[in-house]
């Protein structure tokens, strides 16, 4: 079997070699200036806030460092920092902060894996940076073929390693990695950090410019970031900011997630705006628009009537509801596989059977018991902009059972995040809205 790297010269480069800097033929002829290294002035008052806020606008990918520790149990991290760092020989690096715990049981253990993370392990990374978390738990891996550190399955891509240098640099060390073996296992899109926040790659050589609207939304829901944030906190909850574009439903952004569910980023997913789904998005919009929802139903003149009287109800409201079923929770898995790029004609086809599956009665109920426990999908309220139309819609997921008391505490408090934002933004409400 031929080793890795097998092909790879383990001769030193030129430029590692001491000697040809001293060559007195090559000092002889060469006049070039040489670089002088400047002092450091480590006495200006540098604000963190302003380094943290100013790198946070380069985007980097993610990786899970795993690692098997010497008592032979998994274990792994989360970062932000990994590079290449030489073809010749072959080595990468990662740098762990000081005060991990983490990084103290993969240096010990000599080795190391790079697990590049896909846009749908976002879940899997916000485990891997909890302190104290199970760190596997959920994870299906094998053992690398030469060092036995986990690799996860469906990664991007793994390089395997053993610990070369580590380098003090402040509050991090650099960790310098031989590579041992190396592959690609996934064919998915890597996931992004970016400002605070997880995303995913889309090629601008495989998906459309965005129009000047999506810009437009996008913008407001950076506006929103700040209070949904807080709000999400406090609730334990998942938070979407979706659109309307034509026909299609899209997801902006995400905050959040319940801390006892982790879910997969919903970033770029798309779906048809298909009734009853969507009724907050259209219900102050004109005729026009209305009908074409409508059309998107069944050719039922009753099921018709039904849908408009919930968006009446929703009109009224001023805000949404949406209750569990088996049948909601097909559509979402049904989205789910949906690339950013939008569904195939057939995974159209598929939401649309399933959808027509969806009880309206699960949709907008018109009455809640007191007392009673409801098996709560979702709640959302709409964002209005600055001419009064929906720009976007604030929808939480991620809820147990709850009350009536409790789903009218809940919804109150996203309502009041909704009119943070409108006002943020400049927008304004059409009418009053009665709560009810």
């Amino acid at each position: 079997m031929r080793r890795p790297f097998a092909h790879i010269s383990s001769g030193r480069p030129r430029w590692a070699d001491p000697t040809h800097l001293t060559n007195p033929t090559r000092a002889d002829h060469d006049h070039r200036p040489r670089p002088q290294r400047l002092p450091v002035n480590t006495d200006v008052p540098f604000d963190s806030a302003t380094y943290r806020q100013v790198l946070g606008h380069f985007p980097t990918g993610v990786a899970a460092i795993t690692a098997i520790t010497t008592d032979g149990t998994p274990t792994g991290m989360a970062v932000g920092s990994f590079t290449s760092v030489s073809l010749d020989p072959p080595l990468v690096a990662f740098l762990p902060d000081k005060s991990s715990t983490t990084f103290p049981l993969i240096r010990e253990s000599g080795r190391f894996c790079v697990n590049f993370l896909t846009h749908e392990q976002e879940w899997m990374c916000r485990t891997f940076a909890t302190k104290g978390a199970d760190k596997f738990a959920g994870v299906t891996w094998r053992p690398a073929s030469t060092t036995g550190s986990p690799v996860i399955d469906d990664a991007l891509g793994w390089i395997d390693c053993e610990i070369g240098d580590i380098h003090d640099a402040g509050d991090h060390y650099i960790v310098i990695g031989e590579v041992k073996d190396l592959g690609v296992s996934g064919r998915s899109m890597p996931l992004v950090f970016f400002q605070g926040g997880f995303g995913h790659f889309s090629s601008l050589t495989l998906s459309s410019a965005f129009d000047t609207q999506l810009l437009r939304e996008l913008k407001f829901a950076e506006v929103a970031r700040p209070y949904v944030e807080g709000l999400v906190e406090d609730l334990d909850v998942e938070c979407l900011a979706m659109v309307r574009q034509g026909e299609e439903m899209l997801t902006l952004a995400s905050w959040g997630g319940s801390r006892e569910r982790q879910v997969p980023s919903r970033v770029g997913q798309r779906q048809p705006l298909l009734p009853p789904m969507g009724a907050l998005l259209v219900a102050w919009n004109g005729r026009e628009t209305i009908d074409s929802w409508l059309d998107l139903a069944r050719d039922d003149e009753e099921e018709k009537a039904v849908l408009r009287s919930i968006l009446d109800r929703v009109r009224d409201r001023g805000w949404s509801l949406g209750l569990d079923s088996p049948a909601q929770r097909s559509f979402a898995e049904a989205v789910a596989r949906v690339a950013p790029e939008g569904p195939t004609p057939d995974q159209r086809r598929e939401m649309v059977r399933i959808a027509q599956t969806i009880m309206t009665i699960d949709s907008e109920p018109e009455r809640l018991r007191p007392g009673h426990l409801n098996n709560v999908r979702s709640i959302s309220a709409p964002v209005f902009g600055p001419n009064g139309g929906v720009e976007m819609m604030l929808t939480l997921f991620g809820f147990r059972d709850m009350t009536t008391e409790e789903i009218h505490q809940q919804r109150d408090r996203l309502l009041a995040t909704a009119d943070q934002v409108i006002a943020a933004i400049g927008g304004r409400r059409p009418a009053p809205v009665a709560v009810r």
